[in-house]
C-alpha cells in the first residue's frame, strides 16, 4: 500500500497521475486476461470429464506463471 500511495503523491517530474493511470490500465488488463482465460476454461469443462479438466487447468496455471513471467504487466504492489 505504501508504493501506491508513493505513485500518487507528487514529484518533481509531475508524472504521478500518469503512472497511477498506467498502474489501473495494466491492472484492468491483468484482470480481463484471467477472466477470459477462466471463460475458456469452463467451455472446457462442460465437454471433458474430471480427469481432463484438471490437467487443463494445471497447463494454464503453469503457463500464466512461468510462461508469461517476462511479458506480463507490472502490477501496483510492485
Amino acid at each position: 500500500m505504501a508504493q501506491f500511495i508513493r505513485c500518487v503523491r507528487p514529484n518533481p517530474n509531475g508524472d504521478h497521475h500518469q503512472k497511477f493511470i498506467v498502474n489501473i490500465i495494466n491492472l484492468y488488463n491483468f484482470i480481463m486476461i484471467h477472466l477470459r482465460q477462466l471463460q475458456l476454461i469452463s467451455r472446457y469443462r462442460k465437454r471433458e470429464t474430471r480427469e481432463s479438466q484438471i490437467h487443463a487447468w494445471t497447463y494454464t496455471c503453469q503457463n500464466n506463471f512461468y510462461g508469461q513471467e517476462k511479458t506480463s504487466p507490472p502490477s501496483i504492489h510492485r
